[in-house]
């Protein structure tokens, strides 16, 4: 089982201390081990980990990391904001969500609306 566990870790360094640690763990704590990294692949892919920052495999496993609390957030969708600094990106942004003003308004209102309509804070 040690082989499936080394293909889905995705830092491949120190296979023989590896295989040393996960021949110490009881088979359930193998199984356990192998379905647990899976969701640990995916955490590190969500928060976009660095490879220096995974642990080594074996040093994953002789701290029994398959037990870890692991929560994938969604990753938070970045709103561009570079339109609001300029009163043609304002413009230009207030044709693109149909939002339109009196014909009295100043660029600073016309970027409330627009903020509004993207559910984003208005101060």
């Amino acid at each position: 089982m040690f082989d499936e566990f080394w293909i889905l870790y995705p830092r491949k360094v120190a296979k023989a201390d590896a295989r040393k640690a996960w021949l110490k763990l009881t088979e359930q704590q193998q199984l356990d081990a192998c379905m647990a990294i899976l969701n640990h692949v995916e955490y590190w892919k969500a928060k976009q980990t660095e490879m220096d920052y995974i642990p080594y495999p074996a040093s994953w496993i002789r701290a029994e990391r398959w037990e870890d609390e692991i929560v994938i957030e969604p990753k938070k969708e970045k709103i561009d904001k570079k339109w609001m600094f300029s009163n043609e990106g304002i413009e230009s942004k207030a044709k693109e969500l149909g939002v339109f003003g009196t014909g009295y308004d100043s660029y600073d209102s016309l970027k409330q609306k627009c903020m509004r309509k993207l559910n984003m804070s208005v101060q």
